[in-house]
Order: C-alpha cells, then sequence, then structure tokens
C-alpha cells in the first residue's frame, strides 16, 4: 500500500524548498495551464489553474510513484531537466525533497528532474477494435486493407529495421506514444506532428485495450511522404 502523504506548511523563507516549488509551481500553472482548463478534464469550473496542495512524503519513490499513477488511471511524463510542462491535471513528485503537488490542470508545478502523472478520462469501455477503427485506422489502415497495421517511418528509415524496433519495445512504450502522441522534425527545422495525443480523449484502460489489438496484427511498414522533405529542402 502506497502510504498517504501528510501536509506539510510552506516555509516563510526564500531559501526552503518547499517554497521555491511553491513559487515555480505557482508560476508555471499561470503561464501554461490555461489553454486547457476550460475542458472537462481539467476539473476547474472556471477557476483557471491552481495548486491544490503540496505535500511531502520521505517513503515515496519512483516505483511507488508510478503504482500510484496507474491507480488513478493516468500515465507518467517527467523532465530531465529544469523545464517542460505536464499535460493534464495530476500530481507531480519531486525526488530531490520528497515532495508531491496536486495540481488542477496542466503547466509543470515543480522544477525537474521529478515525475508527473497526468490523469486520462474515466474508462468508457471501448474495446480495442472499436478506438482503432474510430481513430487510428484513417492513418494506419494499410491501404484499403484494414486488416493490416501500417507502421509510418521518415524518409532514409530501413523498413525492416524499423518493424523490427516497433514490435521489440513494450507495451507501456506504445501506450506512451498514443497518450502523448508523437512530435519530430524534418532537416530543414520544420516542425512535424507524427501522430497527435489521446490522453484526453481515451482512459488508460481504453489506450491498453487499443495496443494490445494492435500488436495482435500484420505489420507494414511504410515511408512517409512529407512535404518539403522529400524534395530535398535544406
Amino acid at each position: 500500500m502506497i502510504p498517504t502523504p501528510t501536509p506539510t506548511p510552506v516555509p516563510d523563507s526564500t531559501d526552503g524548498p518547499s517554497r521555491a516549488l511553491l513559487s515555480a509551481a505557482v508560476a508555471g500553472l499561470v503561464g501554461l495551464g490555461a489553454p486547457s482548463c476550460g475542458s472537462p478534464q481539467s476539473g476547474v469550473d472556471g477557476g483557471g489553474p491552481h495548486v491544490i496542495s503540496v505535500t511531502t512524503d520521505p517513503t515515496m519513490t519512483a516505483d511507488a510513484f508510478s503504482a500510484l499513477c496507474e491507480g488513478r488511471g493516468g500515465y507518467l511524463q517527467t523532465t530531465a531537466v529544469c523545464a517542460g510542462s505536464n499535460s493534464c491535471k495530476g500530481v507531480s513528485f519531486l525526488p530531490a525533497d520528497s515532495t508531491l503537488v496536486e495540481h488542477s490542470c496542466k503547466g509543470m508545478n515543480s522544477c525537474g528532474p521529478g515525475l508527473s502523472c497526468v490523469e486520462l478520462p474515466v474508462d468508457q469501455g471501448k474495446t480495442g477494435e472499436a478506438i482503432y477503427r474510430e481513430a487510428c485506422a484513417i492513418c494506419h489502415g494499410a491501404g484499403s486493407d484494414s486488416s493490416h497495421f501500417a507502421l509510418w517511418v521518415t524518409p532514409g528509415t530501413d523498413l525492416a529495421l524499423a518493424k523490427t524496433a516497433f514490435l521489440a519495445r513494450s507495451p507501456l512504450y506504445h501506450e506512451s506514444m498514443v497518450a502523448f502522441g508523437v512530435h519530430l522534425a524534418a532537416p530543414n527545422g520544420t516542425a512535424l506532428v507524427a501522430m497527435p495525443p489521446f490522453h484526453e480523449r481515451y482512459s488508460r484502460k481504453e489506450i491498453e485495450r487499443v495496443v494490445r489489438y494492435v500488436l495482435a496484427m500484420p505489420v507494414d511498414a511504410e515511408r512517409l511522404t512529407i512535404s518539403g522533405w522529400d524534395a530535398g529542402s535544406p
């Protein structure tokens, strides 16, 4: 059982780590969270993004936080440096001072490195096949054969190696890609959204189901056609 963290007061001294954390939390949430806080998933009714609580739990570990997140129906995000923003409401864990920050909406609420649990919608019970057909087949259906999964790769990629790497990845790896999407950049610097995120549309259980469904399908690796990239733009 994961222990329940106990609230701790934020010290008046600006040198205290919890005070610094709360300052970063408020600044990050107010600066980054507003665009999605009107959505039903945000849990905010016109009040804007905010920090719900700041607690400490010296017994919390990365593994325990991962289990806590899974129990809440969420997925983990992490930042390797003091930068970034989490995708939506949830709780974040800063191992350096055992601090947990519960927040109402997206916007990084701590200065990394740390872990953020992004909560997903309630499970609607959709099957993997139903989700694949309504959200995936339009891009990943291999031509007119919807029984095959088209694995899209960037120009110049070895198709056989790409397929091998795809099938070797863990289910959780694929689930994270479905939840948070895939973003790349072309050699000329053009941003490329290879796949949109679905963490605001489906529950964790539904994402798990569609990943199981896809991994049971025959996979065909195919190269993307990207305007300006294939034409040899610098």
